[in-house]
């Protein structure tokens, strides 16, 4: 299901604002990413940690940091999905 959210992470931003308004509404779901976050054994890997997000490899890289646990979160499954679906690196807003 990630790599088809792919699709749906535009330019504009719009799916990841929609996406952390969701997850605004339900912190036990932004728990669960950040579990997933954590979970990970691979590399590079997109982590969740706290407001921070980006990517590792051996060292943090693409770093982002949000103003919210929620939006963190949404950037997290962006960038998953964009690394399932395509295997690209992306940031934040693409």
């Amino acid at each position: 299901m990630l790599r088809q959210a792919d699709q749906h992470f535009d330019g504009d931003g719009a799916f990841e604002l929609t996406l952390a308004q969701t997850l605004r509404a339900d912190s036990a779901l932004v728990d669960l990413w950040e579990t997933w976050s954590t979970d990970q054994r691979w590399t590079p890997s997109a982590y969740f940690e706290g407001t921070e997000v980006g990517w590792f490899d051996g060292a943090r890289r693409h770093v982002q940091v949000h103003p919210d646990r929620a939006s963190a979160a949404a950037d997290f499954v962006h960038r998953l999905a964009a690394w399932l679906a395509r295997r690209e690196i992306v940031g934040s807003g693409g």
